[in-house]
């Protein structure tokens, strides 16, 4: 699965195995396929819109910090 939006309120949201999300300077995390949280894993794989998406990243962010970096 691989999704890539970019949304008006400065989102960005890229999901192609690994996870890369930003918002202006205040979020901004990179996470390798292997080590996103198992909660979201499954729903990443099956995110249909970009609005799912945002939400999923939103969350994820809320978990990991808004300048996460977790790679193997």
């Amino acid at each position: 699965m691989s999704m890539k939006c970019d949304f008006q309120d400065g989102w960005k949201v890229d999901y192609s195995g690994d996870l890369r999300i930003k918002h202006g300077d205040d979020v901004n995390v990179y996470i390798t396929s292997g080590n996103i949280p198992s909660e979201f894993k499954n729903d990443l794989d099956s995110c249909d819109s970009c609005d799912s998406l945002k939400k999923l990243a939103q969350d994820i962010t809320n978990k990991v910090g808004p300048h996460a970096c977790l790679h193997e």
